[in-house]
């Protein structure tokens, strides 16, 4: 559905639910498919042909702005529109009160216009189409407060709704400014470099293979390579890890990076919109549209719950009276108060202000979680496999040792043959025995009949004889064999070379551990990860070598990807499962497993849409980072439903007796939207530990060479 895709900007959006409830709205527009509002980003996605002019006024209907130009997201400021509202009616309801009648009266009238305004459009608009929001609900409240003759009230419930809606109005915007925080970490202009002389151009005027200059402690505006210069680049804004990384010829870079040092010519190679930076900021937009099962669960019962709630205060209102012979203007006023009381504002907000919260904070440190489904899972992962080679090791094998067995033939002579089978092949051990060999500075024969055989080894003709480079196909001699096993047992995948069926040398290579992989799985431990397990292709030896190292208890060697798939859904018997591999080649368990995390991902299309969860940077400690974020944000949500519905409980207790007036009743709703919005703008600042400040004393630590096993919680 990627055609007839129109992106739209915003200006007036109350809060996450009133941009959902907007998108419902506009999908049932003609020549709309499909059509979703990004609160976080003030954006409408529309895919089809809608009618401009029907499209402009629908959104005014709802007291909204659009527009076709990103300009329009910062035009004006919302506080001026609702900011101004408050002051006059908070002016116009102190001389009501205070001036005698008939200017009093006209006072609190002004204070009801003024202050009301808006929620008596939008609750014209909603009852037009049959929807009983929470705008009905309070218009309701007024127009029945000065029905009973109460000026005061609801000149008052008017002024205090106003103040309401400019702070629902400032937090929003606050939530929104974690992810525009994202946005702005990329430059809007690059200097172009041409032959008459550099020129500083919109970076969406730049093309594929044009070349811009980048000073010292300039940011880079765009991904691309370096054709000249070399320099210190801090990848922060993408991979979330702020240790400066060298950049030299030939180098990747990514837009929204700082230049710390020299100057650099870069090459682009991606066009502003398909950026990295520019991909995170699409996915952390997509990511807060896509719904928890929470917030499934509570915009559920919101619909319920709105028309019962006016069911119920109309029988308050009434039924008294007629059965009890009760007083009428006190039960309709109950009723007015039970109206504003029960809106359900803070619960629907709840879930939506958290995501877009947790999401951001996440993005700034260079993880990427594709929904609020995920979230969630993630919070409940008891259970993580990783892969071997790449997640748990660098991924880069380096020649160990070369060994001859027959002594005819030297180490030269084995690693040369080696290497000249093996040029045809882009195995990542064939590109280091060909490293190797081009570190010796040895020439390599000439080959033919060069055959790949998949998971096993390659052959070719050299000077007529038949050379075979891979598994071990041949029995060796009692020391051959000997020297295999110890070489394995050191951790070390083993290649044999034959020369006509015979094998007469060996090539040791070694894949070294990350650095942070033990300290990152003790922090799993520390926060109730049952099982930690590795799967991976490499033998046994390999296996429970680097198991071993990095403080894993079980492994599973030698296996193909299906064979991952198959341990991923045994493991699911028992309880929720993450997979974290590096990518493609773990695929299918990322796909199967509860959650699956592909790490240092950053300029990678495939793993992004792969995975649940992504690591633009090979960083193994931002997974008990997100696990953290994930838990922390679910107790927020639990937290703010509880105090939600708690206070709205609490509150409709005070209305049987006459303790609850109409000013109280919503200063108690105005105060349960901004709690419940501040809680959860708490994750937004929510860090991440510097693994560079924690090089301490091993007692109390979280340093290497304990793993962090003696971090205090």
């Amino acid at each position: 559905m990627s055609e007839n895709k129109k992106e739209y900007y915003l200006n007036g959006l109350d809060c996450a639910d009133c941009a959902r409830k907007f998108g419902l709205v506009v999908a049932k527009l003609n020549g709309v498919k499909k059509a979703e509002v990004i609160f976080a980003a003030n954006k409408l996605v529309v895919w089809g042909e809608p009618n401009i002019a029907e499209l402009t006024e629908l959104a005014l209907a709802h007291s909204i702005k659009i527009s076709v130009s990103a300009a329009a997201k910062q035009e004006g400021s919302i506080l001026p529109k609702i900011y101004l509202p408050v002051i006059i009616g908070f002016l116009t309801l102190v001389l009501g009160i205070f001036l005698p009648f008939p200017y009093g009266e006209i006072m609190l009238v002004l204070t009801v216009v003024v202050g009301g305004s808006t929620t008596f459009v939008k609750a014209f608009n909603s009852l037009l189409r049959f929807k009983f929001d929470m705008s009905v609900l309070m218009a309701l409240a007024v127009t029945g407060a000065l029905f009973i003759g109460e000026w005061r009230e609801a000149a008052l419930v008017a002024w205090l709704f106003a103040v309401s809606h400019w702070l629902e109005h400032y937090t929003a915007a606050k939530a929104r400014n974690s992810l525009q925080s994202l946005m702005e970490k990329v430059p809007e202009q690059a200097l172009l470099i041409k032959e008459d002389a550099n020129v500083l151009v919109p970076v969406y005027n730049i093309a594929v293979g044009d070349k811009i200059l980048v000073r010292a402690g300039e940011k880079i505006p765009l991904d691309g390579v370096v054709a000249e210069g070399s320099s210190q680049v801090n990848q922060a804004a993408v991979t979330g890890e702020s240790v400066p990384v060298a950049k030299n010829q030939g180098d990747k870079v990514f837009g929204g990076s700082l230049n710390e040092m020299g100057a650099l010519t870069v090459e682009v190679t991606h066009i502003a919109s398909e950026s990295t930076m520019a991909k995170i900021v699409r996915l952390v937009e997509e990511a807060q549209n896509k719904q928890s099962k929470s917030q499934t669960f509570i915009e559920r019962f919101a619909a319920y719950y709105t028309p019962v709630v006016m069911a119920l205060a109309l029988l308050v209102a009434v039924l008294p009276p007629i059965l009890f012979n009760g007083g009428w203007h006190g039960w309709i006023y109950n009723g007015l108060s039970l109206l504003v009381v029960a809106c359900p504002c803070a619960l629907v907000i709840t879930t939506p202000v958290v995501l877009v919260a947790s999401m951001s904070n996440a993005a700034g440190n260079g993880i990427i979680i594709k929904g609020g489904a995920e979230l969630e899972a993630l919070s409940r992962i008891k259970q993580i496999a990783f892969d071997k080679t790449g997640t748990l090791t660098h991924g880069v094998h380096k020649v160990e040792a070369v060994l001859s067995l027959d002594d005819s033939i030297s180490h030269a002579e084995i690693l040369s043959l080696a290497a000249a089978v093996e040029q045809n092949s882009i195995h990542p051990l064939a590109l280091s025995i060909l490293e190797e060999a081009k570190s010796e500075g040895l020439s390599l024969p000439a080959v033919t009949d060069f055959i790949m055989h998949n998971a096993a080894g390659v052959e070719a003709l050299v000077a007529g004889k038949k050379v075979w480079v891979g598994k071990l196909r041949n029995p060796l001699s009692k020391a051959g064999s000997k020297l295999w096993q110890n070489l394995q047992n050191g951790g070390n995948t083993i290649i044999a070379v034959e020369i006509d069926s015979k094998t007469v040398g060996m090539i040791a290579l070694a894949d070294t551990m990350r650095s942070d992989a033990l300290a990152a799985v003790a922090k799993l431990k520390q926060r109730g990860i049952a099982k930690t397990v590795m799967l991976t292709g490499d033998n046994s030896a390999v296996a429970e070598n680097i198991a071993k190292k990095a403080g894993i208890e079980y492994w599973q060697a030698e296996l193909l990807p299906e064979d991952k798939l198959k341990y991923i859904k045994e493991l699911q018997n028992h309880a929720p499962v993450m997979m974290v591999g590096d990518g493609i080649n773990d695929a299918p368990a990322l796909a199967v497993a509860d959650i699956g995390l592909a790490m240092g991902v950053a300029g990678s299309d495939t793993a992004l849409e792969v995975a649940d969860v992504a690591l633009m940077a090979d960083d193994l400690t931002k997974i008990p980072y997100a696990l953290d974020l994930s838990k922390k944000a679910v107790r927020i949500i639990k937290q703010n439903i509880i105090f939600a519905i708690g206070l709205k409980l609490l509150v409709l207790f005070t209305i049987f007796p006459g303790w609850l007036s109409l000013w109280l009743a919503i200063l108690a709703d105005m105060g349960a939207n901004i709690l419940v919005t501040l809680n959860g703008m708490r994750l937004v600042s929510l860090k991440k530990a510097n693994a560079s400040n924690k090089a301490k004393a091993c007692n109390g630590c979280a340093c290497s060479a304990c793993g962090g096993a003696n971090e205090k919680a």
